[in-house]
C-alpha cells in the first residue's frame, strides 16, 4: 500500500501540538521530512531525517531525527527549529489574526507526499481594536460573545512594543486581553 502523512491536528491554535505521521513506508527506510512557512513575507524552513519502525512507521510524538534541525524528540520539533532565509525576527504575521500555513514534505525512495498545517493566534470571532485613551496606548483583543470576560494586561520587556500575538491567543482562550507599549 502506499505511504501517507498524517497532520492532526490540521488547523487550530498555536499552543495545540500537532501529530505527524508517516505510515505505511518499508520498515527501516529513511525519509526526509521537511517545512516550509512564509512568516511576515520571510521564509522559514526545516528538516530532519527518520527511520521508520518495523511497522513502517514514523511518528514525530515518539521518534527523534537521526539528523537535521534538531535532534530529540519533538512533536512540534520541525516547526521550533524553523530558520529564516532571510534575516528577520518576526515568528508571526502581520496582522497577527493572519494564521501561519505551513507546508510538510515527506521525501524518500519512492516517497513523495505533502501536506500542510495551520497554527491560529486568533480563534474565529476574536476581535482587535486600538486604544489611544488619556495617555494610555495598547491594543484590546477580546474573545467572541458576550462578556464579562476575565482579563489579562499584557506587558512587553526591555524591548518594547505590543505583544499582539500572546493578546490575540488570550482571546483565542476566553480572555480580554490589553496589551500595553
Amino acid at each position: 500500500s502506499h505511504a501517507t502523512l498524517t497532520i492532526v491536528p490540521v488547523d487550530d491554535l498555536i499552543d495545540v501540538p500537532r501529530q505527524i505521521r508517516v505510515e505505511n513506508l518499508t520498515p527501516g527506510q529513511s525519509v526526509e521530512i521537511s517545512t516550509r512557512t512564509v512568516r511576515d513575507s520571510v521564509v522559514w524552513t526545516s528538516h530532519a531525517q527518520f527511520r521508520a519502525d518495523d511497522k513502517g512507521t514514523v511518528d514525530l510524538t515518539r521518534d527523534a531525527p537521526g539528523s537535521g534541525s534538531y535532534d530529540e524528540v519533538s512533536p512540534m520539533g520541525l516547526i521550533w527549529s524553523q530558520v529564516p532565509e532571510s534575516e528577520s525576527r518576526n515568528l508571526f504575521n502581520s496582522p497577527v489574526t493572519e494564521p501561519l500555513v505551513t507546508q510538510v514534505s515527506v521525501r524518500g525512495a519512492d516517497v513523495s507526499l505533502d501536506g500542510e498545517l495551520v497554527q491560529r493566534l486568533a480563534a474565529e470571532g476574536v476581535t482587535r481594536r486600538e486604544v489611544r485613551e488619556d495617555g494610555l496606548v495598547g491594543v484590546l483583543y477580546l474573545p467572541p460573545g458576550p462578556g464579562p470576560h476575565p482579563a489579562v494586561m499584557i506587558l512587553n520587556g526591555s524591548g518594547g512594543g505590543f505583544n499582539e500575538p500572546r493578546a490575540a491567543l488570550y482571546a483565542s482562550r476566553g480572555y480580554a486581553a490589553l496589551s500595553l507599549a
